[in-house]
Parts: structure tokens; sequence; C-alpha cells
């Protein structure tokens, strides 16, 4: 019996919006880090690259999850 493309499909999502999940909390803690000038993102670059992570991987969330309810659903 040949494996399903649409299994691994959704396992290839479900792995994407899990490292989505993580890239954006570290996003954020970046984020936070540079705002407050506390721990080891202080810096105004790390804050930038905080803030362009954060968006980064809320789109890939965003699209993931779409993904995956419009694949659950036919």
């Amino acid at each position: 019996m040949a494996p399903s493309r649409r299994g691994f499909n959704q396992g290839l999502v479900l792995c994407l919006l899990i490292v989505a999940g993580f890239g954006a909390a570290f996003a954020l803690v970046m984020l936070v880090g540079a705002v407050t000038g506390r721990g080891f993102a202080g810096g105004i670059l790390l804050g930038g690259f905080g803030l362009v992570l954060l968006l980064l991987f809320a789109s890939v969330l965003v699209f993931g999850v779409m993904y995956w309810r419009s694949s659950k659903s036919s």
C-alpha cells in the first residue's frame, strides 16, 4: 500500500505550525527584552530582528492554520 500524500502534507504542516509557534514566542521574548532593556536582547538591532521574526512566524502560523483547517474539512 502506498503512503498517503495527504497524511504527509498534514504532518509537514503540523511541524511547520510547531516551529512557527516556537519562533513567534522567541520573537516576542526578543521584543520584550529590547523594549525593557533587560535580558539578552537589549539592542535596537535585536528588537528590529525580533519584530521581523514575529511578523514572519505569525504569518506562517496563520497560513498554516488556514491550510490545516481547509485540509480537515475536505
